[in-house]
């Protein structure tokens, strides 16, 4: 399961944009076959930073089925907080729990000095590292990145290019709008734009070793539904299962 939960979790930030809030929760089912391996929740809330900036922050928990705990156990937990006004990221935490893979990660963006801090500890460190890098502005990690091509406008074979500043690395990652196929989802069988992120090259916690294929529903909404892949070993489906949309803005 390595690797395969932080995938799906970038799976789901593909939805966030349109229709993206406070109060929204996807719940998506991670199957091997025809085994259900695990889960992944995300949900949205809104915060306020020390400078007063109106902030999103995205809490995505994933975790396998207590059948899969006794074989490779994971409890990954994603944190991730930006601006409201141009996805700018201030904060993102990975805390990866995965069989004896151990590890803490956090990026600080501070985007008006124009650089990050990258604080790592692994499971026999004892104390954290600290790297200062140099980013862009506005700067995004892999997840916020996606939020915002999510909300691009694009058509069958267009290459989508976003850069990506995290882990004191800056790095460019492409997206391939391959084809438009009739996926059975949720919501009866829809038409899906079949999407190709090319992700190599970037942090080493997304090592490819396969394919990835999204499925995103071709309207305005862009919902994600479907995630194929044989990332790690063999192949494995991401399904979208249950959602509750954004609490609406009053007026």
């Amino acid at each position: 399961m390595k690797n395969i939960i932080l995938i799906v979790i970038l799976f789901i930030s593909l939805y966030c944009y349109a229709g993206f809030g406070a109060g929204e929760e996807l719940n998506f089912s991670i199957s091997n076959g025809i085994i259900t391996a695990g889960s992944v929740n995300m949900l949205v809330e809104k915060s306020v930073n020390q400078d007063s900036i109106p902030m999103f922050k995205v809490t995505s928990k994933a975790k396998t089925t207590s059948f899969f705990d006794r074989l490779y156990k994971v409890r990954d937990l994603i944190e991730i907080e930006f601006s409201q006004s141009d996805f700018q990221t201030f904060r993102y935490h990975k805390k990866l729990r995965e069989g004896r893979y151990r590890q803490n990660r956090i990026n600080l963006y501070y985007p008006n000095l124009g650089y990050a801090n990258y604080l790592r500890k692994d499971k026999k460190a004892k104390e954290w590292s600290d790297i200062r890098y140099d980013i862009p502005v506005p700067s995004h990690d892999i997840f916020t990145t996606f939020f915002k091509v999510r909300n691009q406008e694009f058509a069958v074979g267009d290459t989508i290019s976003a850069t990506v500043s995290e882990d004191a690395k800056t790095t460019t990652v492409n997206i391939l709008i391959k084809s438009i196929k009739k996926i059975d989802t949720i919501f009866g069988d829809v038409d899906c734009y079949e999407l190709e992120p090319q992700l190599r090259g970037t942090d080493s916690i997304f090592k490819q070793s396969g394919d990835i294929f999204i499925y995103l529903t071709a309207d305005d909404d862009k919902i994600p539904v479907l995630l194929e892949s044989e990332v790690i070993f063999g192949s494995f489906r991401a399904t979208l299962k249950s959602y509750k949309p954004a609490e609406k803005t009053q007026p």
